[in-house]
C-alpha cells in the first residue's frame, strides 16, 4: 500500500463534494482524504492559488475535468507540494473553437441574462456526460448536484474554461490521465497536448464510463486510484 500522503480531490464543472462520495468512503479507510470544490473566483491561476492554502504541505492530487486544470496549475505554482498527479476526464485548456467551447460560451451568455437558462445548461450537460440510455439514475443525481453548485459558481466555472490556459505547463510530478472509454466530450487532440505537459504519464481507460467516470464505474476508478498510488 501507498504511504500515508493525504490524498485531495478536486471536483470540476457542475460537480460538488459528493462526486467524490465512493471514493473517500473507500479511501478514507487507508488513509487521510480532503474533498476541494471550484467555483470562487472566475481566473484559473486565482483559483489554484486559493486551494493551495487548502491543501496540505505534501499531497496526491487528483483532479477531475475543470478540476484537472486546476490540479496542473496548483502543479505549476507549488510542485513540491504535489507527491502524484491524476487526471480524471480532463483535456488541455483552451479548447481551440471545439464543440464544447461553443456550448459553454453560448451558455454563458445566455445565463447573463436569464435564470432559466441555468437549467437548459444542467440538462444539455448530462445529457452528454452519461449514457441516456442506461443512466437516468445518475443523470438525475448530476442535476441535483449541480443546482447545489449554483448559476453564480457554475458561471465562474465556465469563465476558467473559457478563458484558462494550460499548453505552456510542463510539469515532472509522477501523473496518471484516466479516462472513460466513451467518453466523447474530449477531443483526442486535448488530451494528446494535454499529455504532452507531464513528464511520461501513463494513461488508463475505463470501460463503461463516459464523462463522469467516479459515479458511473466507482470500483474501477478506486482500484486504478490505488494501483497507480502502491507504485
Amino acid at each position: 500500500m501507498f504511504t500515508k500522503i493525504p490524498i485531495v480531490f478536486l471536483s470540476g464543472l457542475l460537480s460538488d463534494q459528493s462526486m467524490w462520495n465512493f471514493q473517500i468512503k473507500y479511501f478514507n479507510q487507508l488513509i487521510n482524504c480532503i474533498n476541494l470544490e471550484c467555483g470562487y473566483t472566475e481566473n484559473l491561476v486565482d483559483e489554484a492559488t486559493l486551494l493551495l492554502k487548502q491543501i496540505p504541505k505534501q499531497c496526491h492530487l487528483v483532479g477531475f475535468s475543470l478540476g484537472g486544470n486546476l490540479a496542473l496549475e496548483m502543479c505549476q505554482q507549488q510542485p513540491t507540494n504535489i507527491e502524484t498527479l491524476t487526471l480524471l476526464s480532463t483535456g488541455s485548456l483552451p479548447m481551440h473553437n471545439d464543440e464544447a467551447q461553443n456550448l459553454f460560451s453560448a451558455a454563458l451568455d445566455k445565463m447573463q441574462i436569464s435564470s432559466k437558462a441555468y437549467d437548459e445548461f444542467v440538462i444539455e450537460c448530462s445529457q452528454r456526460f452519461f449514457n441516456i440510455t442506461n443512466e437516468q439514475r445518475l443523470m438525475r443525481l448530476f442535476r441535483t448536484m449541480a443546482h447545489r453548485v449554483g448559476q453564480r459558481r457554475c458561471m465562474n466555472q465556465v469563465r476558467m474554461l473559457l478563458g484558462g490556459s494550460t499548453e505552456k505547463i510542463k510539469i515532472n510530478v509522477p501523473s496518471l490521465m484516466i479516462y472513460g472509454k466513451d467518453d466523447d466530450c474530449l477531443p483526442i487532440q486535448r488530451r494528446q497536448v494535454l499529455s504532452k505537459s507531464l513528464y511520461r504519464p501513463r494513461t488508463v481507460e475505463i470501460e463503461g464510463a463516459k464523462h463522469f467516470v467516479s459515479l458511473e464505474k466507482p470500483d474501477e476508478l478506486n482500484q486504478a486510484i490505488e494501483h497507480w498510488l502502491s507504485l
